[in-house]
């Protein structure tokens, strides 16, 4: 359940666990801010294709453009 009001959003955990400060709450058919791939993935694609890594997943992808900005970064370092 739950309550919008503004910039503030109240909801009710219904499963047990630590809720703690600084995690994300991703909505179906919201954008994000952040870019599906991210410096940090980037060099971690690099590494992946040196490494011989045979699968590569993104999480949060918005548009077929993030897909073939991963693989743009694979074919570039040599996967």
């Amino acid at each position: 359940r739950l309550l919008a009001d503004g910039d503030v959003l109240l909801c009710r955990a219904t499963n047990a666990g630590v809720i703690v400060a600084n995690k994300g709450v991703v909505f179906p058919d919201s954008e994000l801010s952040l870019p599906a791939v991210t410096l940090r993935d980037e060099q971690a694609i690099a590494a992946g294709v040196a490494a011989g890594v045979d699968f590569f997943a993104l999480s949060f992808v918005q548009t077929a453009d993030d897909i073939q900005r991963a693989r743009n970064l694979i074919a570039k370092a040599g996967g």
